[in-house]
């Protein structure tokens, strides 16, 4: 036989041999995500008799495997003979209040973690006054129970949270757990004002945790925390009012501090630099305006001011101009998205927060500065709904970008190939609602092989999309929709050399559509026959145009010259026009501009047929270029 102490999940002790530690959580593979297991969903039977044999055992882990009963009828009392019993995890199964009273033979015992079961009611005291941590979350206690575990006063970890307490919080009956170092009441109904005066008497409370919940009311000014409190999470209840300067900022041992999802209002403290512990601050989700403080604390990794009504982004320094010059931040993540930001954003101003990796700033209008190089490398760029006509210089110098979205802008231009190339590691592109064009087959061979996500949707982008094969055949066909001037059978539109032809349809509803960019495409098809001249009149304000093509007519005189949106338009533009002039054909006017003999515009219509019989719907008015024009910008203006 083997030697179990070299067996996955157990531990012993190397002099005795003895086991003194059982692993035997998960054994039938409970998915947290979606809180399932992979086998099946029946309820298993344990036999706890085979633990017996085990003098030394010290911890015993059988959580997450949905044991609900016994084999041998004995159940937990045959555990009393493990002596030397400390640590019992049974959370994540279906154990009721019956097991309670054998589990308060265990003498030893120190920490039961029974969360996630099927108890309700209230809760013993008698047998369980060792106990320095106990979590019972996710049963069905309710407020009866405080009282009891309030006798509990070796208690040093206390967690209560997702029960069906509430009302009022009768945080009283605590009063006697002087120990107690962390309490977690979250997830739960209590709906009283927050009994501040009372939380201030456990004096060696280091972490606390009341989200969830429906406290009301507002912090007092005054000091409520105990000076050795190190967490504060009070995120998700009605607490309103102003943050209170002196009672915050005189947290100087304070590490984390949540307070979002509350109605909150008025501006933050500007003693926020003075909590010199602080690594993570979430205020997000409140009603906070003003501008931003003027620095942060240098050991701060983790920022949320989302969902605000602050303005005046100017005002955000990375140091005061009396800190040390070798002062460095932690800061690594900023999530500044939807408030009131307005104007120009300068990163410029973080040079020295070279640690940022994560950056937020959808739903701001905002630009940017240009002519600098950032001293971070980011990872995540989010900027959805910033207004955006142009994608930022600085994502020039950056190299180890995983996540990047800049969706519903107004960037134009072609597809950034230079962000494949520059960041390896890209694993989420998000470009969705611009007015990007070109072709994608320009940046199939540039695709890189860590990207899980594409969003090209809602684009001008034209042509093939790349075979389904490598990467490409991993993205769902809504990630090229909303490109009319896309085929292949991600959208179901055929191809015809590389390109397609956008329907008439397609191309009105766009003109129609508020706050869009249009494109318009007329004559595409080599030898249509749209005859007459190019006329000196036309509408330099066509600053919607982007695509423009009146290719293989036989339109004829002088191409308007090449300033205001016509500048835009390459020369392939008018191509397979042997009549008409200008630079943009490299060809020279004469004084009356150059006419088309009658014998070759005879015999395209002997191949082609009459140019009326092409098109009446569309085509029967266009006899110059100016009144196609014309008439495209009655239809928009």
């Amino acid at each position: 036989m083997s030697d179990c102490c070299k067996w996955e999940r157990v531990m012993c002790n190397s002099t005795t041999g003895h086991v003194t530690e059982l692993s035997l959580n998960n054994t039938r593979q409970y998915d947290i995500e979606s809180m399932s297991f992979y086998e099946d969903e029946n309820i298993w039977f344990a036999k706890f008799s085979m633990f017996q044999q085990l003098k030394e055992l010290r911890s015993l882990n059988l959580s997450y495997n949905k044991i609900g009963g016994f084999i041998d009828g004995t159940g937990f009392e045959t555990l009393s003979e493990l002596k030397k019993l400390e640590v019992l995890d049974l959370s994540t199964n279906y154990f009721n209040n019956s097991i309670l009273s054998p589990l308060s033979n265990l003498t030893s015992l120190k920490t039961l973690i029974l969360g996630d079961n099927i108890m309700e009611g209230s809760f013993p005291s008698k047998g369980f006054e060792r106990l320095e941590e106990l979590d019972i979350s996710y049963n069905g206690f309710n407020n009866s129970m405080l009282s009891s575990l309030g006798a509990l006063t070796s208690l040093k970890t206390l967690i209560l949270r997702g029960n069906n307490m509430k009302g009022f919080f009768p945080i009283q009956e605590l009063s006697k757990l002087k120990n107690l170092k962390s309490l977690d009441v979250s997830g739960n109904r209590f709906n009283s004002t927050l009994p501040f005066q009372e939380l201030s008497t456990f004096k060696s409370l280091e972490i606390l945790n009341l989200m969830g919940n429906e406290f009301t009311g507002s912090i007092p000014e005054y000091m409520w925390t105990p000076p050795s409190l190190k967490v504060l999470f009070l995120s998700d209840n009605k607490l309103n009012g102003f943050l209170p300067n002196q009672s915050l900022c005189g947290l100087k041992g304070l590490q984390e501090l949540d307070l979002s999802y509350n109605e909150f209002g008025g501006s933050l403290p500007q003693c926020l630099d003075n909590l010199t512990s602080l690594m993570f601050l979430d205020l997000s989700g409140n009603q906070l305006t003003g501008h931003i403080p003027s620095s942060w604390p240098a050991n701060l990794k983790f920022i949320d001011l989302s969902y605000n009504r602050f303005e005046g982004i100017s005002s955000f320094k990375n140091i005061p101009s009396s800190s040390p010059a070798n002062f460095k931040s932690s800061l690594e993540y900023i999530d500044l998205s939807s408030n009131l930001f307005e104007g120009l954003f300068s990163f410029n101003l973080l040079a020295n927060y070279s640690s940022v990796e994560v950056v937020i700033l959808s739903g701001n209008n905002i630009t940017f500065e240009t002519g600098w190089i950032p001293s971070f490398q980011l990872k995540v760029l989010i900027m959805q709904s910033c207004g955006l006509d142009s994608i930022p210089e600085f994502l020039f110098y950056q190299f180890k970008l995983e996540a990047l979205d800049l969706s519903h802008n107004k960037v134009k231009g072609r597809f950034p190939n230079w962000l494949l190339e520059n960041n390896g590691g890209l694993e989420m592109l998000n470009l969705q609602n611009n007015s990007f064009k070109g072709q994608l087959q320009e940046i199939g061979t540039k695709m890189l092989p860590n990207m899980r996500y594409l969003n090209l949707a809602i684009n001008y982008f034209q042509g093939k999309i790349p075979d389904m094969k490598g990467q490409f055949s991993t993205f769902e066909s809504n990630s090229y929709e909303g490109n009319p001037f896309l085929c292949g059978p991600q959208v179901e539109r055929k191809c015809n050399d590389n390109n397609v032809e956008p329907p008439s349809s397609q191309v009105e509803s766009r003109h129609e559509a508020p706050n869009e960019q249009y494109n318009v495409v007329v004559g595409s098809r080599p030898c249509c026959c749209f005859a007459g001249r190019f006329g000196s009149r036309y509408r330099e304000d066509l600053y919607f145009l982007e695509v423009f093509s009146v290719a293989h007519n036989n339109l004829s005189g002088r191409i308007p010259d090449m300033k205001g949106q016509f500048s835009t338009f390459e020369s392939n533009s008018y191509e397979g026009n042997p009549f008409l002039c200008g630079p943009q054909v490299e060809r020279k006017c004469n004084d009356r501009n150059v006419e088309s003999p009658s014998s070759q515009m005879e015999s395209t219509h002997e191949v082609k047929g009459k140019w009326y019989e092409i098109d009446h719907g569309v085509f029967l008015s266009f006899s110059r270029v100016e009144s196609l024009i014309d008439v495209i910008s009655s239809q928009i203006f």
